[in-house]
């Protein structure tokens, strides 16, 4: 698989693997917040999830959405609106979520499916 990974992916792998080489939770939040944008690239990951069951949405949205507003804030104020614990339990939440996208991508692409295909199909959610 990993001759057929596309460079979003390994790119992906990369700020996900720099997310725990960091200290500070509000790098580590950055870090895999760039990890999801590059994987599915210019932010559709919130796009794809409106492609899932109505079971696995509420798994999966509400940890993204909490993602995406605490990197906004970490972005744009230098700071997180939470508590230490209450961002560490939103990075903890996506950080799963991202290894599961990411298999999941693996597996797709192992049963011959191409990456761009898997993108485009998820941009068609609105």
């Amino acid at each position: 698989v990993k001759d057929k990974l596309p460079q979003e992916l390994r790119t992906a792998l990369k700020w996900f693997n720099k997310s725990h080489e960091e200290n500070e939770i509000k790098n580590k939040v950055l870090d895999l917040a760039i990890a999801f944008e590059t994987m599915f690239k210019d932010h559709h990951y919130d796009r794809l999830t409106r492609s899932l069951r109505p079971s696995d949405i509420s798994k999966i949205r509400k940890p993204l959405e909490k993602l995406r507003t605490e990197r906004n804030f970490i972005v744009h104020q230098g700071r997180s609106n939470l508590r230490h614990e209450e961002l560490e339990a939103v990075y903890l939440n996506a950080e799963e979520i991202f290894r599961e996208f990411y298999r999941w991508f693996l597996e797709q692409i192992d049963e011959g499916r191409d990456y761009y295909e898997i993108i485009d199909k998820a941009k068609q959610y609105k």
